[in-house]
């Protein structure tokens, strides 16, 4: 009774090991959310210059304010320029955000990894000589490093793409919440359907995925037999 319960799961048993990187893993996150979130500023930027152009057009001298707090500009010279500088500076922290996003990611998914790995081995060290007997301690080995390594996108698909997905779809509809709540309530009326089937063909994929890698242990098994 004891034993069943201080068994782990396969999922709690991993992220055990993750909790190491807590730091590392949350500059990931704030670095890929950020990643997310710089493009859409374009689209906001470029409507507001377009709608300072018309008041100046219009000979309107109304100050033109980004987001309702930041001051673009009267005149359509200061207009321009403030785009220009804008736009430079979104180019520049998009290519920055994008270094630290990859990197970052990399560097968590590749600790996590590289930890499961020693524990395991570790685990198949003190194992009896009759397991290494039944299933080779060539392909203990073999599944301890492959399917560590496929854990890798665990950390960047499920983890910090499944957050950045949550800001990528909050940011837009938080903006539109400000701008028109009507329509942003009408929006958010088709969010659970969408949800649910993203989660759908995710678990599809999942399963698909794992089958392939089960399909792969067995042929390895099956090969090292033959020889």
């Amino acid at each position: 009774m004891d034993q069943n319960h201080h068994i782990k799961s396969p999922l709690k048993y991993g992220l055990q090991y993750l909790k190491k990187y807590r730091i590392k893993l949350a500059l990931a996150i704030i670095w890929s959310t950020l990643f997310a979130i710089i493009p859409m500023q374009i689209p906001i930027i470029t409507g507001t210059l377009v709608d300072g152009l018309d008041l100046d057009k219009n000979n309107n001298d109304k100050l033109l304010l980004l987001y309702g707090v930041i001051e673009v500009g009267k005149t359509s010279y200061e207009i321009l320029f403030f785009g220009l500088v804008s736009l430079i500076i979104i180019a520049i922290s998009y290519g920055f955000t994008s270094h630290l996003a990859i990197s970052s990611r990399a560097i968590v998914s590749r600790n996590f990894a590289f930890e499961l790995q020693k524990a395991l081995i570790k685990k198949l060290e003190f194992m009896s000589l009759d397991i290494h007997s039944n299933y080779g301690a060539g392909d203990l080995l073999n599944r301890a490093i492959i399917d560590t390594n496929n854990v890798r996108p665990f950390v960047e698909s499920t983890i910090i793409k499944s957050i950045t997905n949550v800001v990528r779809i909050s940011y837009p509809l938080l903006m539109l919440f400000i701008i028109e709540p009507f329509l942003a309530l009408l929006i958010s009326l088709i969010l659970p359907a969408q949800i649910f089937i993203i989660r759908n063909f995710e678990s599809k994929i999942h399963k698909a995925s794992r089958q392939l890698r089960n399909d792969k242990a067995r042929l390895t098994i099956l090969q090292q037999e033959s020889l």
